[in-house]
């Protein structure tokens, strides 16, 4: 983790509050398939960058 970044901090923390409640509400309606919501998890937070990276900071 410390080598490939995401332990510097949040980079966009209303982003974060964005992802979860877009979690909550799909989890909701898809409550009977478990796959499909850690699916769901896993892309949001992997597409939308919100945790620092080594390369963010590289780049400031």
């Amino acid at each position: 983790m410390k080598m490939y970044g995401g332990v510097t901090g949040i980079r966009d923390e209303g982003g974060v509050y964005n992802s979860v409640l877009k979690f909550l509400i799909y989890s909701k309606r898809h409550i009977s398939n478990p796959y499909n919501v850690a699916a769901f998890v896993y892309a949001e937070f992997a597409t939308r960058h919100h945790f620092m990276t080594a390369i963010n900071e590289w780049l400031t």
